[in-house]
């Protein structure tokens, strides 16, 4: 008989143990969920801000920029807005070339537009705010690059960057032609 109560006694308190563990759990559950909504509160708080500052520097930079290469030759002309940032190409390039579909379009802008998306979905960022280009064309060349949400000091660079060597690497393909 005693070897029953014993048992019993274990059982009992395995029981108990097992319900204090499934309260823990719970108990843990809504604090991560907590977690959770101040992390995403903190993101959204930290991209408004960067956005803020990403706006005060573009009131603070140089409206006009000039890319140029060797010699003093200018690829083009970037100018700067507090909503847009626009590039107008100096020399002649194609609307299909092969530079500006596949690395400037797909690799740096479609890049930042998936990331913002990205964003979007989290709820971190609203859909007005994506980073988004369009091309202006003419009789089959690029008059005009239209770079909408760039938000960012980074960002900024590497377009900069991009679109000087893109813009260079199709200067120099023109000479060896």
């Amino acid at each position: 008989m005693s070897f029953i109560k014993r048992d019993e006694e274990l059982i009992r308190k395995l029981i108990h143990y097992r319900d204090f563990i499934e309260n823990k759990i719970k108990e843990l559950e809504r604090e991560i969920e907590f977690w959770k909504i101040i992390k995403k509160i903190l993101d959204s708080l930290i991209i408004e801000k960067s956005f803020t500052t990403a706006y005060e520097l573009l009131k603070e930079r140089k409206k006009i920029r000039r890319i140029k290469i060797k010699n003093n030759f200018e690829l083009c002309i970037i100018e700067f807005r507090t909503d847009m940032l626009t590039i107008k190409p100096l020399i002649d390039i194609q609307a299909d070339n092969r530079l500006i579909n596949k690395f400037l379009k797909e690799k740096i802008f479609d890049k930042f537009r998936s990331e913002d998306f990205e964003l979007v979905n989290q709820g971190l960022l609203n859909q007005d705010q994506v980073f988004n280009y369009e091309f202006e064309i003419e009789n089959g060349r690029i008059k005009l690059i239209k770079i909408m949400n760039v938000r960012s000091e980074n960002r900024f660079r590497k377009i900069i960057k991009a679109v000087k060597w893109v813009f260079q690497k199709v200067k120099e393909s023109e000479k060896a032609s």
